[in-house]
């Protein structure tokens, strides 16, 4: 009987462990989606040399992934127009078996 019950045990935390591992990679996942998405928009960004219809198109494609993104934009002395920048864009984390959840950034230059 005791057998049976170590054994009952072992697959409790044994499938506790599963959960937790399934949860710590899902939130790893997020974050690495989250890096690829901030690297596509600085690229689009840059690419369109700063122009405010591609910034507002990046921000409403962040918005509907459930991002946030922040574009602040510099103009050097004597250019009329953006030359570089940074960008922020923040995203949820959460393993919602033990109830973590937390708002992450990432920054990036726009050149």
């Amino acid at each position: 009987m005791e057998s049976v019950f170590q054994s009952f045990i072992g697959i409790v935390f044994l499938v506790i462990l599963l959960v937790l591992g399934m949860g710590v990679l899902t939130s790893s996942i997020d974050a690495a989606s989250a890096r690829g998405a901030l690297n596509d928009y600085c690229r689009r960004i840059e690419d369109s040399n700063f122009d405010p219809d591609v910034i507002k198109g990046c921000c409403q494609d962040a918005i509907d992934t459930d991002r946030q993104l922040d574009i602040s934009t510099f103009r050097r002395e004597g250019e009329d127009r953006d030359s570089y920048g940074l960008a922020r864009l923040t995203y949820e984390v959460s393993i919602p078996v033990i109830g973590f959840s937390e708002s992450r950034s990432l920054v990036s230059d726009l050149r």
